[in-house]
Parts: C-alpha cells; sequence; structure tokens
C-alpha cells in the first residue's frame, strides 16, 4: 500500500485558453497528453525507489498493516474527499474515478 502519491496539476486562466488560437490550443492539449503519460509511466517505479532510498537512509517502512488499520486510514481519509466531491460535483467524481483506474496497485 503506497502512503501517499504525488499530483502534478497544471491550469490556465479560461480567458488566456480562450485567447489561444486553435492551433496553440491543440499543442497546448498534446502536450498534456504526453505529460500525462509520461508521469503515470513514472509512477509505475517511483514509489519503489522512493522506499528504496528511504530505507538507504534508515526509515523503517511497515507494508504489514492490518485490515482494521487499512480501514481505519480509508474512512479517515475519505472524510476528505467527500468534502472535496461536494465542491467539486460531477467534475470532481470523474476526475477521481479516472484517477482511481490509473492507480498502480
Amino acid at each position: 500500500m503506497a502512503y501517499a502519491v504525488t499530483l502534478s496539476m497544471i491550469t490556465i486562466n479560461a480567458d488566456a485558453w480562450r485567447a489561444l488560437d486553435p492551433e496553440s490550443q491543440k499543442a497546448v492539449l498534446a502536450t498534456a497528453a504526453a505529460t500525462e503519460a509520461r508521469q503515470w509511466e513514472v509512477m509505475k517505479t517511483r514509489v519503489a525507489a522512493n522506499d528504496a532510498q528511504m530505507r538507504a537512509a534508515g526509515v523503517g517502512i511497515s507494508t504489514d498493516l492490518s485490515a482494521d488499520y487499512r480501514r481505519a486510514l480509508r474512512e479517515a481519509g475519505q472524510v476528505a474527499v467527500d468534502d472535496w466531491l461536494q465542491k467539486t460535483g460531477p467534475a470532481g467524481a470523474q476526475t477521481l474515478d479516472a484517477y482511481r483506474k490509473r492507480l498502480v496497485r
């Protein structure tokens, strides 16, 4: 179980986006898609590399968490997720669903 996963997000002001010509918008979207694909590929080995680096520095990492403890962590985190989903509505739910489908488990 990974403790945390770093997310990288970029936003653009809506007026600035609309000011771009269609060709520039297409270039930005293509670059964003390529960057997203690369980031998901990096995630496949990043957690293991981070764990190895921490162990080398003397950090103890426990992966044998009980089912009860894992459940408690999920329940505690769900409070923040529910709050975020309430604020973001269907778009947030769609984003979270896509994110969960992409996670390396």
